[in-house]
């Protein structure tokens, strides 16, 4: 193995351990700190795409934000697991597996981290697991994992036609 292929999955593996830690620190908030976090996310989102909001009845400003929030949430989630399977798949396809291979193991693992994920949640006060959010991190890194493999299959294309140029 060349010491350049081994570099890369060093710098892999380190980027997936702290990514997981990352999403590890989301979900180890109990859940007047989770909603605080996303909360805080889902003004700044409201300021700038819905300058008016400020101006509404506190009823309607609420109805706005609890649907805005809920989007925000899920969007996190898809956002958290699109991530870590960009990091797997580079780091599968560094040992030449096939593209398919790469997308199906990441995925495959990507679910079970976010079913483990889930469950850890059941063990976090006001928080609770949700079927629903294990479909949407899934979702994720099938988004995350077919990115990351077609950016991998276009640089094998554009290294293949510059080495045949020389």
């Amino acid at each position: 193995m060349c010491r350049y292929k081994k570099s890369i999955r060093v710098v892999l593996i380190v980027c997936i351990i702290m990514w997981l830690g990352v999403i590890y620190s989301f979900s180890a908030k109990n859940g007047v700190s989770s909603s605080a976090c996303s909360g805080g996310i889902t003004k700044k989102v409201l300021k700038v795409i819905y300058p008016s909001y400020v101006n509404k009845d506190a009823e309607t400003r609420e109805k706005i934000f609890q649907k805005t929030n809920y989007y925000i949430r899920k969007t996190a989630h898809f956002g958290e697991y699109a991530i870590l399977a960009v990091l797997i798949t580079f780091f599968l396809l560094t040992f030449n597996m096939s593209f398919i291979s790469a997308i199906i193991f990441t995925v495959a693992l990507c679910m079970a981290m976010a079913a483990g994920d889930e469950i850890h949640q059941m063990f976090v006060d006001g928080r609770s697991p949700q079927i629903k959010d294990v479909c949407i991190d899934t979702c994720g890194a099938c988004a995350g994992a077919v990115f990351a493999a077609v950016v991998c299959y276009a640089g094998k294309i554009i290294y293949n036609r510059k080495r045949k140029e020389v």
